[in-house]
């Protein structure tokens, strides 16, 4: 079997025979490193930065992926704070966040008077 090949939905010379495939990054099989055909895109909240690989990782405290079948996850901004799956949610009004990377409601603190 060919261990390199990567079927390509963009290439249907790609589908002329069966061949065992290594998944890219981005995706993951649950039939262990190499596969026909199977490869799953990471789901939201995951990311695989490496090929070959049987399942995604999750995304860290204070990163996020909204979007599937990616090979890393986003630092949360400041001005609010990130779930993995969810992305970016600003702080309420009358509350601030300064710094990045923050997974939490509670990182928004109050305003003070006259802000």
């Amino acid at each position: 079997f060919d261990t390199q090949f990567v079927r390509s939905e963009q290439n249907r010379s790609s589908w002329e025979r069966d061949r065992c495939v290594r998944c890219p990054q981005g995706t993951f099989t649950e039939e262990g490193s190499l596969t026909v055909d199977s490869c799953n895109d990471c789901a939201p909240g995951t990311n695989q930065p490496a090929e070959g690989q049987d399942k995604c990782e999750d995304c860290s405290s204070g990163f996020f992926q909204t979007d599937r079948g990616q090979t890393t996850c986003d630092s949360c901004a400041p001005g609010g704070y990130c779930s993995a799956r969810g992305g970016f949610i600003a702080c309420e009004p009358g509350t601030y966040n300064e710094k990045p990377g923050q997974s939490s409601k509670l990182a928004c603190l109050a305003c003070g008077s006259g802000n």
